[in-house]
């Protein structure tokens, strides 16, 4: 008793004398010890005040065995808590004191928990004084680095530096210790964390506002990582912390969204605006760079912020989309406010091909640095909301290109269409020319292509020189269609109305394969002979300059036969109706068919006039071979009545080898007036293919104001309308033109 109650008796001598005593009653009945001289309860007197001394060391284990008084006390903390471990297993074994005599682990369980609970309130004791007494225990630190940050968050960092010297001295000196009684307990990292936790998760829940408002969110920002690396490296890796995501970047989550917030309105603000001022427009050509200053400006603001997000590393998947989701609206935001004021320079300069050819290629490289920053950011693996905000920023990109390209392209227009009417001028002479013959005709505007396409190549890249190329080879064939190939013949004065021949519309079609020639030999290599020739505009017009060398027999008998719906425009709105008959029919051995039309009735005939209305049907027939043949009927004339009965029959032929599907009837009701041209009332048509199958038909036509024609069907009244020495053809042309007036 003396010896274990001696103040000074070295921990592990007593240890020893303990497990002497043990092996004495091992195997003996544990009521031998009753008997003993020394008595059962003595042995629990002397223990009970060993082992609360020995507690009380362990729940101030800093201070009474120190790190820096060398091996000796840190000797005498592993003694002690061997000693610790020793007296509850003599309790458990000898006393039977606490639990089953055989229970090894209930042994190890109980010893266990003591020193835990020891030592952690002794981490507890230590945080709770650094915390309230941060500022002088900081001061001790000479040597430590000086923080700068807002005095709010200058607290919290300087006790995060603290709790950092604890840990790594108790990783260093106390931890090994420990290890050997409780392996990987890492009490020091959990217990500080834990603390911190509670304390600094109150403080920025409740003060958010304030924190807002006082501190900048960068200090913020590089906070939470300063939080993320005592995390990162003495937490994330315990067992108890294993797999599951940390709590800490929620608390920031307001921080963060003001954070990206307030980048937003500064990249717009400030360093936009002055990219554009600063930016002269102008490329470095020789070292291959196409676009100007502003792009890289902008872009270098979008990555520092993307950094600044990128350097959390935050490990909570639902908030680092929630970052980068709101991060592309940045972008988009910035992104379309860029493209819409160099838009506006790019109208002020219009002229000024280099100019406009520079800001084509900033568009190009925003949509090219926007793809490396995508890819950056995660590519794929971005979360689905983010990935198709940045795809839609890209799209806007791309239609904002486009958009500029086609103003470019139709800023050209001037120029083509001068080029185009000098063509067409010599076209007037080609009667004695080859077919072939058409490169000097087509000179001055391969003339003036030479100085476009070599600013195209010098100061635009590929991508951006592509469309813009393609662009200029539809402007050109569209500027063809209008003025030679399918001019509107409403809009030219009569002395520029001149029939294109077979002859010249061959000449122009060799003319369009030489051009398509060109634009593919000077593009830099971007354009291919086949993707012009492939292109709709280029298919449509050959097919229209095959169309000139047809006869007009073969155009109108193609009009018919591809004629689709020309009642359309009654079916919308309808001006009345026409009751009629019709019947075909095929003498026996006779050159011709017969084709018998009743007209019935008209009725329900929308009309306003002041004078008296006297409507009439007059009948056309159409198709192929009619030269010399009747093709015009009309009714007598009804007066005074929006219904009149007409109950008149006409009889047409349809001369042999001709067929009767090539054919179609049309009707026009008017009304008939003195000494000036019929008013027209309402048309409709039918084509005979209608009555072919049955022989017969009665029918009920909706009159329409018009005739619906499909863009073939235009295209061969354009053609027919220029062949004003034809008899056949202007009346055909007139036939399908006409088109109701209303009467003022």
């Amino acid at each position: 008793q003396r010896f274990i109650t001696k103040k000074d008796a070295p921990p592990q001598d007593v240890s020893k004398l303990l497990a002497l005593i043990n092996s004495h009653y091992r195997h003996r009945n544990g009521q031998e010890i009753n008997v003993s001289n020394f008595g059962k309860q003595k042995f629990t007197t002397v223990l009970d005040r060993l082992q609360s001394s020995l507690r009380e060391n362990l729940g101030s284990y800093k201070a009474v065995y120190p790190s820096n008084r060398g091996q000796e006390k840190l000797d005498d903390l592993e003694n002690s808590i061997a000693l610790l471990t020793s007296i509850v297993f003599f309790r458990l074994k000898v006393l039977q004191q606490g639990g089953h005599a055989n229970g090894g682990n209930a042994r190890r369980t109980t010893s266990n928990t003591i020193i835990k609970d020891r030592v952690k309130l002794c981490l507890e004791n230590t945080y709770d004084y650094i915390s309230k007494k941060t500022d002088e225990v900081y001061d001790k630190y000479s040597n430590s680095e000086q923080h700068s940050e807002s005095s709010r968050i200058a607290h919290w960092k300087k006790l995060i530096f603290l709790i950092v010297m604890e840990i790594k001295v108790d990783t260093t000196y106390y931890d090994p210790i420990f290890n050997k009684f409780f392996p990987h307990a890492a009490l020091s990292a959990q217990t500080f964390w834990e603390l911190l936790s509670r304390d600094l998760k109150k403080d920025l829940t409740e003060n958010v506002d304030i924190y807002l408002e006082e501190i900048p969110t960068s200090d913020m920002m590089r906070f939470q990582n300063t939080v993320k690396f005592i995390h990162d490296k003495y937490i994330a890796n315990l067992p108890d912390y294993e797999n599951v995501l940390p709590e800490y970047p929620k608390w920031f989550e307001p921080f963060v969204m003001q954070h990206l917030q307030e980048s937003d309105s500064k990249i717009k603000s400030t360093f936009l605006i002055k990219s554009i001022q600063n930016d002269t427009f102008t490329a470095q050509v020789n070292s291959g760079i196409k676009h100007s200053s502003s792009v890289i400006d902008i872009f270098s603001s979008l990555q520092a912020t993307y950094e600044s997000l990128d350097k959390m590393k935050c490990p909570v998947p639902t908030l680092r989309d929630k970052y980068h989701n709101r991060f592309c609206e940045t972008i988009d935001t910035v992104l379309m406010e860029y493209t819409s004021r160099i838009q506006e320079i790019f109208q002020q300069t219009l002229g000024n091909l280099t100019t406009s050819c520079v800001i084509l290629c900033n568009i190009h490289q925003v949509r090219d640095e926007l793809q490396s920053l995508y890819k950056t950011m995660g590519g794929d693996s971005l979360d689905i909301a983010a990935r198709k905000n940045l795809e839609r920023t890209q799209k806007r990109l791309k239609e904002a290109r486009n958009t500029l390209i086609l103003e470019m392209v139709e800023n050209m227009r001037p120029d083509i269409e001068r080029s185009i009417r000098n063509i067409k001028q010599e076209l007037r002479l080609v009667r004695s020319k080859k077919e072939e013959d058409y490169t000097d005709i087509v000179a001055p505007m391969i003339e003036y292509f030479d100085g476009v396409f070599h600013k195209f190549v010098n100061n635009c890249y590929e991508p951006v020189r592509k469309p813009l190329l393609r662009q200029t080879w539809r402007k050109t064939l569209k500027m063809f269609e209008e003025i030679i190939i399918l001019p509107d013949i409403k809009t030219l004065a009569q002395e520029d109305v001149q029939e294109l021949n077979s002859k010249q519309s061959q000449v122009v079609e060799n003319m369009l394969n030489g051009l398509k020639v060109y634009f593919t030999e000077n593009s830099g290599k971007c354009l291919k002979s086949k993707t012009l020739e492939r292109m709709q505009e280029m298919q449509d017009l050959k097919k229209v300059l095959s169309q000139y060398r047809l006869t007009t027999d073969t155009l109108i008998k193609n009009f018919v036969t591809q004629a689709d719906n020309q009642n359309r425009f009654a079916e919308e709105e309808s001006q009345g109706e026409i009751q009629l008959q019709v019947d075909l029919f095929t003498p026996p051995g006779q050159e011709h068919h017969d084709c018998t039309v009743k007209i019935v009735s008209a009725s329900r005939l929308h009309w306003n006039t002041t004078k008296m209305f006297r409507p009439f049907v007059e009948v056309n027939l159409i198709g192929p071979g009619t030269s010399g043949v009747k093709r015009k009927y009309q009714t007598g004339t009804k007066n005074k009545t929006y219904s009149p009965l007409f109950n008149e029959s006409f009889h047409l032929k349809i001369m042999k080898p001709n067929d009767p599907i090539d054919y179609e009837l049309q009707f026009s009701v008017k009304d008939w007036c003195i000494m000036k041209t019929d008013l027209l009332v309402g048309v409709a048509v039918m084509p005979l293919r209608q009555v072919v199958e049955t022989g017969s038909i009665q029918d009920r036509l909706d009159l329409g104001r018009s005739l619906y024609l499909t863009k073939e069907n235009k295209s061969i009244v354009i053609i027919l309308s220029q062949r004003v020495h034809d008899e056949v053809a202007q009346e055909f042309v007139k036939l399908k033109k006409l088109e109701r007036t209303e009467i003022v």
